[in-house]
């Protein structure tokens, strides 16, 4: 089974961090063949960001500075899949994504 990351770089985004979480679709990703991870990395923030992607069922991974951009200027660990998919949470997202 392929497997896929889903990485999203956040900085003190409570307000939006559920809603992109909920909007990738890991259960078709899952039906497609694809074992499916989301990944939040957190630039240090201040607020709920953190607690509330893992209510959310997200993994975090702390970035060690403060920041959203600094995650796509360092290479991630080898240990996340080769496939990732990068989103941002600064996005407003529909309520369906498109699956063809």
């Amino acid at each position: 089974m392929e497997t896929v990351a889903v990485v999203i770089p956040m900085l003190n985004e409570e307000r939006s961090i559920a809603k992109v979480i909920d909007s990738v679709p890991v259960a078709n990703l899952r039906q497609s063949g694809l074992k499916t991870s989301v990944y939040v990395i957190d630039g240090k923030s201040t607020d709920n960001t953190r607690e509330i992607a893992v209510e959310n069922s997200a993994t975090i991974l702390l970035e060690e500075r403060k920041g959203k951009d600094r995650p796509f200027r360092r290479r991630l660990s080898p240990s996340l899949p080769t496939m990732r998919l990068w989103l941002t949470g600064m996005i407003r997202t529909q309520s369906k994504w498109r699956h063809r």
